[in-house]
C-alpha cells in the first residue's frame, strides 16, 4: 500500500505504507544515459508505531531473508564486494554501451 504525498518537497510521489505493507523494495537511482548506478533491493521487517518498534509477521521475515539470499548467491558479484550485477547490465558493460558506477567510480566484475 502507498500514499501520495499531497505537498512539500515530495509532492506526487509516493510512501510506502510500512505498516500495513509486506514486500521487497526495489530502490533506482536516476542517472545519465548510458551509466548505471547499484539498485537497492530490501525488505523492512519492522516499522514505528508511536514510539514503540514494532515487528512484522515471522514468515515475511523468513521470506524476505530467503528471496534476498537467494538474489546474492544468483547475481554474480562485482569488484566492490556488496554489489552484485543482473545478466543484462554485465552484456551491456562488457559490449562497452553501459558504465557502471558506484559513489563516482568505475565498477568492475570479478566473475
Amino acid at each position: 500500500m502507498a500514499h501520495v504525498q499531497p505537498a512539500g518537497p515530495f509532492e506526487g510521489w509516493a510512501q510506502i505504507d510500512e505498516d500495513r505493507t509486506d514486500c521487497l523494495v526495489l530502490r533506482l537511482k536516476e542517472t545519465p544515459t548510458g551509466e548505471l548506478e547499484p539498485a537497492r533491493l530490501y525488505a523492512q521487517v519492522t516499522f514505528w508505531r508511536a514510539a514503540d518498534k514494532v515487528r512484522k509477521r515471522p514468515m515475511f521475515s523468513i521470506w524476505a531473508s530467503q528471496t534476498l539470499k537467494w538474489a546474492d548467491a544468483l547475481l554474480p558479484r562485482t569488484a566492490t564486494k556488496f554489489i552484485h550485477i543482473g545478466p543484462d547490465a554485465r552484456a551491456r558493460a562488457k559490449a562497452g554501451e553501459l558504465k557502471l558506477t558506484y559513489l563516482y567510480r568505475p565498477i568492475t566484475d570479478q566473475s
